[in-house]
């Protein structure tokens, strides 16, 4: 994705993630931090490199001693709803402007433990938590630190920190990622890969969505609206789950959650709207979509995760215009779509829909769900 697109959950900034000794290399990644130790001390290793044999010795050695400076002195606690102002200034300008965060704040907050971290009295770091899958993982995601503390080890502590405050528990790893190279050394480590997902990005005008509702010959009223109540029904569905959830796995946003009702709370709290289409002679479910908004000037986003049978055109744009129509008076002027499908073959399909209602495509890309046993006594 060019980087004028917003970075969103699922490009591994989201981990259902158990972390052992402390982290492993995707923890840099997933928080778009990178090695940053001084720039006196970085030339003079860049000379050490040139010059001499020990280079990798003394880089090991140094490194560590910084990350031991400053692991030793942060301190980790809790979030509140007071905590708002701090959080959304640790990173100004996070993912070119598009953050969830400061829309989102307070309701992820409702669903989730957030914890930041403190250098003296200064904010550094922060994270949410929560326990998901009946107390199995533990759920990362939201990570950000101060430009100036990035590689110094602050991220591995707080999501040390955070897995073991939430959880006693938990026992695996799962994450999402969309890189290749990730997947593949997860999968190296014995991983497993759970499913691979389509997720194409699109974007319009206020304008032209406006213009779409009024023209659109679509019958929106056709998905109803799920409560815990119909969810439940369909994940204990012997009939519905394996069409619509093969793999027994539901991924929103970056998160992946197993079809329990203990989930069901979080997964309504955390999605602005939930539909279901069903078929007409049986009642079961054929599709079923889950919709994140929020906004960002001068930007809205919407995030949809399509499940079950993508082959009717009518029903795919039903979904997608009726998560939109809320937001139709109230969008930003630029309005930004991602929609993420479990089948390869669908994707043509949802391009076709949005193309014909004025969604200019933008890119798409893979994204990997990948679980990884982890023992907690290591």
């Amino acid at each position: 994705m060019s980087s004028s697109l917003p970075h969103e959950p699922g490009d591994g900034e989201t981990l259902i993630f158990a972390p052992k000794n402390g982290g492993d290399s995707r923890i840099g990644r997933s928080f778009g931090t990178k090695s940053r130790i001084g720039e006196n001390e970085t030339r003079m290793i860049r000379r050490l490199y040139e010059r001499a044999p020990l280079y990798r010795k003394f880089k090991c050695f140094s490194t560590t001693c910084v990350y031991r400076k400053y692991t030793e002195h942060v301190q980790f606690r809790r979030a509140t709803p007071d905590d708002y102002e701090n959080v959304v200034s640790i990173r100004p300008n996070v993912y070119n402007g598009y953050d969830y965060i400061p829309d989102t704040y307070h309701q992820l907050l409702k669903y989730n433990t957030g914890y930041v971290g403190f250098i003296e009295k200064e904010m550094v770091c922060f994270q949410f938590a929560a326990e998901i899958d009946n107390g199995r993982s533990v759920m990362i995601q939201s990570g950000r630190i101060k430009e100036k503390y990035e590689g110094l080890g602050l991220v591995s502590a707080m999501i040390k920190y955070g897995f073991n405050d939430v959880s006693q528990s938990a026992n695996r790893v799962v994450s999402v990622t969309r890189s290749p190279s990730a997947r593949d050394k997860l999968l190296k480590r014995n991983a497993h890969l759970l499913c691979t997902m389509d997720r194409l990005v699109f974007s319009t005008s206020r304008e032209a969505l406006v213009s779409t509702y009024r023209s659109a010959n679509v019958d929106m009223s056709f998905p109803v609206v799920a409560d815990a109540s119909l969810l439940n029904d369909i994940f204990i569905s012997q009939e519905t789950t394996p069409n619509i959830f093969p793999e027994n796995r539901l991924v929103i946003r970056g998160t992946v959650y197993e079809l329990m009702d203990s989930n069901i709370d979080q997964i309504l709290g955390l999605s602005d709207q939930v539909l279901v289409s069903r078929d007409s002679d049986t009642s079961s479910a054929t599709l079923i979509s889950f919709a994140s908004i929020w906004h960002c000037y001068p930007t809205s986003v919407v995030f949809i995760n399509l499940y079950g049978d993508m082959v009717d055109e009518k029903d795919i744009c039903g979904h997608i215009l009726r998560h939109t129509a809320s937001m139709a008076s109230s969008c930003r002027e630029k309005v930004v779509v991602y929609v993420v499908c479990t089948k390869q073959y669908h994707k043509q399909t949802v391009r076709n829909v949005m193309e014909k209602h004025s969604w200019e495509f933008l890119t798409a890309h893979n994204l990997y769900a990948i679980e990884e046993t982890f023992n907690r006594t290591s």
